[in-house]
């Protein structure tokens, strides 16, 4: 029988050679398209042909793919606790807390990539920042009712103080 974590290096593995192999073709498809422009503007004296812009795709297309990589990666775990922590007695599986956590990584997921993606595209991550911290400052400014009792609720939602 296998520990966790030599169950979690393995599909870890597994999951990530498809994508390197995918990363590998278009790093390469890039270099060999990039070497036909450059011997193709020399033969044809063209001053110069800017494809910076093909870099950027296929950079996007790289965090596009271990996005991807990563999200099916948090389902196999989620499926591995699961699975380990299925009761055999016949009571009820609560998987909530799986689930919630599930959910938040997958959100943890999308917001790092969103600020990775806006790194590639040159879009200022201060002025970026600054703007959703000053959002984020009048949402809460104006929600507080509602910040307070969604606190709450999580708060009793992991405490679990009642039961069935």
């Amino acid at each position: 029988d296998k520990s966790a974590t030599a169950y979690i290096l393995e599909k870890l593995y597994t999951m990530i050679g498809n994508p390197l192999r995918w990363c590998s073709w278009f790093v390469g498809l890039w270099v060999i398209i990039d070497l036909c422009i450059s011997l193709f503007s020399v033969s044809v004296k063209i001053v110069s042909i800017d494809i910076s812009w093909s870099f950027k795709i296929i950079e996007l297309v790289i965090v596009c793919i271990f996005i991807r990589t990563c999200f099916k990666f948090i389902l196999v775990l989620k499926e591995h606790f699961q699975t380990k922590n299925t009761r055999t007695d016949g009571g009820y599986n609560d998987f909530s807390s799986i689930n919630t956590l599930y959910r938040a990584i997958q959100v943890l997921v999308i917001v790092v990539a969103f600020f990775i993606i806006m790194g590639i595209l040159d879009i200022s991550l201060a002025s970026l920042a600054f703007l959703s911290t000053a959002v984020l400052g009048f949402i809460a400014f104006s929600q507080q009712e509602l910040i307070k009792n969604i606190f709450g609720g999580v708060v009793l939602y992991f405490d679990q103080p009642f039961s069935e």
